[in-house]
């Protein structure tokens, strides 16, 4: 998976000159920052197209929450119940057998076609069943969340400045693997972000 913010990025957050031999650690320490955020948000901020299969027990409410909103659109995304197809649509649908909140990736269920009232379909609940609903898909971020970005800046130059005065750092800067306790020197503006992020995934 892509990591959050490029070289250059860094680079220039950082202030080294455009060509510089620092290019694979640099890499290492971005790597850890990415896969440590991605960790502690459960969010993958994978970019528009990336196509995730969810499975999820039917409970008989009327919502479901996707892992990694927001989705990409009511077409690139099916729906089963208990093997059934159902219809999906964004908005009022006289068919759809699910309204889906795209940018929250919230799943409504809707009533059978001929369950109206007043013109007006009934709301349903899913069906109660163990792994009974299968979701297909598609991110729809068009790139990384500028918090996000910004709080990947600082937390690559933070790294970079205390691993070099062996403060604190990533273990090992050519494994590419991050300590996570970094994150937690983080200033409170950017533990909200992270916690905005982990609380959104944490109610899927």
């Amino acid at each position: 998976m892509a990591d959050l913010i490029t070289i250059e990025e860094a680079k220039r957050y950082l202030g080294f000159p455009d060509k510089d031999d620092k290019d694979e650690e640099l890499a290492d320490v971005i790597a850890g920052v990415s896969e440590a955020v991605r960790s502690e948000t459960g969010r993958d901020f994978a970019l528009a197209g990336t196509a995730y299969t969810e499975h999820k027990n039917g409970n008989e409410t009327r919502a479901l929450r996707v892992l990694q909103p927001p989705m990409l659109s009511a077409a690139t995304t099916t729906v089963r119940e208990n093997g059934t197809l159902l219809v999906v649509a964004s908005g009022y649908s006289t068919s759809a057998g699910v309204v889906v909140d795209l940018p929250n990736g919230i799943l409504y269920r809707q009533s059978g076609t001929s369950d109206t009232i007043g013109g007006s379909r009934i709301p349903s609940t899913w069906a109660k069943g163990k792994q009974n609903i299968e979701v297909v898909y598609q991110s729809a971020w068009t790139a990384v969340p500028a918090d996000i970005k910004a709080l990947c800046r600082y937390a690559v130059g933070f790294e970079w400045n205390m691993a070099d005065r062996k403060v604190i750092g990533i273990q090992s800067r050519s494994s590419g693997q991050s300590n996570t306790s970094f994150l937690e020197e983080l200033p409170k503006h950017f533990r909200r972000t992270l916690d905005r992020y982990k609380l959104a995934f944490m109610a899927a």
